[in-house]
């Protein structure tokens, strides 16, 4: 995950400011990675996570309540293909 979020902290911005037309084979991957990261936001609506008073949550429906009040947002806007 780290390795791809700095493909696309630092490919993406160069592609978009000066390759006009990608390769096919860098669409492709670019398709990847943002399916990884589309699977990345559905799996954190079923993760566990760790509360205030050091307690595990495993309720899916807290677990999802805390992800959409914290983290969807960003993510979700992270994985809008542009």
């Amino acid at each position: 995950m780290m390795i791809l979020l700095i493909y696309s902290a630092t490919y993406v911005p160069f592609e978009t400011a000066f390759i006009e037309n990608p390769s096919a084979s860098a669409a492709v991957f670019e398709m990847i990675v943002t399916v990884y990261f589309i699977c990345d936001v559905l799996i954190n609506f079923i993760s566990a996570y760790e509360t205030n008073d050091k307690n595990i949550e495993f309720r899916f429906s807290q677990i999802a309540q805390n992800y959409l009040y914290s983290w969807f947002l960003l993510d979700a806007f992270s994985c809008v293909p542009f």
